[in-house]
């Protein structure tokens, strides 16, 4: 059951002001439920779906909120987050939670690269895979060594593992991923699940809306003093020179 409600509930725009304890006199004289415990909407709404109207008038990538007001005299108005009238809800979870989220229908999917869909068993549950050319997020991993145990090594297993660092161990880790990436992506498909792929139209729809995350990037570097477009120009020539 879902219940819509008023936007005068309890006459909340009353409280501490005169008008307050006026408001309470009149409304003890009205005998019925919604007039004490809250107003609710009795109304069937119908039409065009919100998400429908927002998706064709455009949403600034950067909102969170929208404001609904009424067009009644009084002209109330409440906010609703966007994701709540684009019917989307964001569950962060831990990825080892992801299974029992999509088997008891929590969620109806995950974000995830191949590799996990398989580690996680995820391919046992989905039927459905929406690949993002490009990929959506990387992550980056880091493997220090402790100085003194560097030291203890002999010259020769150092220097292999010195050579095995860097770009070179970069290579290697990246290797071993595109292959499990591949594997499990060769699961599903050996199960006959759909396997879509964003199209570039639609790409393209979706970079403006996540430039935010760029320019907010952007703007950290530079409180911290450094050229975050140079270093960010660097890092998208050196994955184009790899890719080639």
């Amino acid at each position: 059951m879902a219940l819509i409600e008023c936007a005068d509930l309890y006459h909340t725009y009353l409280k501490g002001t005169p008008l307050e304890e006026v408001v309470k006199l009149i409304m003890a004289t009205v005998a019925n439920a919604q007039a004490i415990h809250g107003l609710v909407s009795c109304a069937e709404w119908t039409g065009v779906m919100l998400s429908t109207l927002l998706e064709e008038a455009g949403i600034d990538p950067k909102a969170k909120w929208l404001v609904a007001e009424g067009a009644d005299s009084l002209a109330l108005s409440r906010s609703v987050p966007i994701a709540k009238a684009l019917d989307i809800s964001v569950v962060p979870l831990a990825a080892t939670e992801a299974y029992e989220a999509v088997q008891r229908g929590t969620v109806d999917g995950a974000l995830f690269p191949w590799e996990a869909m398989e580690s996680f068993r995820l391919n046992d549950l989905l039927k459905a895979h929406l690949e993002i050319p490009g990929g959506l997020l990387a992550a980056s991993f880091v493997i220090v060594a402790n100085k003194q145990a560097m030291e203890k090594l002999s010259p020769a297993n150092r220097a292999a593992l010195l050579k095995a660092s860097s770009e070179a161990g970069s290579a290697l880790f990246g290797k071993a991923w595109d292959a499990a990436d591949e594997k499990a992506r060769k699961d599903a498909k050996d199960r006959s699940q759909a396997i879509e792929s964003l199209a570039p139209a639609e790409l393209d729809r979706w970079r403006p809306r996540l430039k935010f995350v760029t320019d907010e990037w952007l703007k950290k570097a530079g409180e911290k003093g450094f050229d975050g477009q140079k270093m960010l120009d660097d890092f998208r020539a050196m994955v184009k020179a790899a890719q080639s």
